[in-house]
């Protein structure tokens, strides 16, 4: 299959590589659409090391994606939960259900967490493995391309809630990138009052203004009309 394998900062490359063998507990996915996360630009420059034991490659990025089941594992298929051809949106990070942390309901605090285009080989590739126990079906007035999605919109929902927001209160909002552009609308959907995006990029903030963003305010360029 073709995979865009990172080696190290800036050196990313289109290869044929095999495609990854499906273990009793995996499920094999065609990938059908992957987003560009921040943390990916992050290890294509060098800013942060990834999640293999050296820091560096190869390793193939990419974790928020959707994609069809075409091999499902023993595990999956005696429990009935997937089956070849389902459309499917990929929770990344990946417990084992084996450790004491998983045991004790703390997933997030699994001993031997695994995470697609972070410590494993993600998607941007033609084929993904993902544990059983990190997908989801996708409903089928949802397109791939949307579903790709919904990760990041995972974190926006789960910020939103610990926020609380009322109706009428005036809201915030630091960054004007994907999920700030994402807390602006879901803020306008609930009902809050005035709301401020602030940010670096003027592009960025006129879009904010589009998706809802009553003020939006540059908070570094001395030129711009929005400083």
């Amino acid at each position: 299959m073709k995979a865009q394998v990172f080696y190290q900062a800036e050196k990313m490359l289109l290869e044929e590589i095999p495609v990854p063998e499906v273990t009793e507990t995996d499920v094999l996915v065609r990938v059908k659409n992957v987003g560009i996360c921040g943390s990916d630009i992050s290890y294509y420059y060098g800013l942060s090391p990834v999640g293999t034991p050296t820091g560096k490659g190869p390793l193939v990025l990419g974790h928020e994606f959707t994609g069809e089941i075409v091999k499902v594992g023993k595990v999956p298929e005696r429990l009935g939960l997937f089956a070849q051809g389902d459309r499917v949106v990929v929770n990344p990070v990946q417990n084992c259900n084996a450790c004491y942390a998983c045991a004790a309901g703390q997933t997030h605090l699994c001993e031997n967490m695994s995470v697609p285009g972070v410590n494993t080989n993600g998607a941007f590739a033609e084929y993904c493995v993902s544990k059983y126990t990190g997908l989801f079906k996708l409903p089928d007035n949802v397109s791939y391309a949307a579903g790709a999605f919904t990760e990041p919109l995972a974190c926006v929902v789960y910020g939103m809630k610990k926020l609380d927001i009322e109706p009428g209160q005036f809201v915030v909002i630091f960054g004007p990138g994907p999920m700030g552009q994402m807390m602006v609308q879901m803020a306008r959907s609930i009902g809050a009052g005035k709301i401020v995006l602030l940010g670096t990029r003027d592009y960025r903030l006129q879009i904010g203004k589009k998706f809802g963003a009553d003020y939006i305010f540059n908070t570094s360029d001395k030129h711009s009309k929005y400083y």
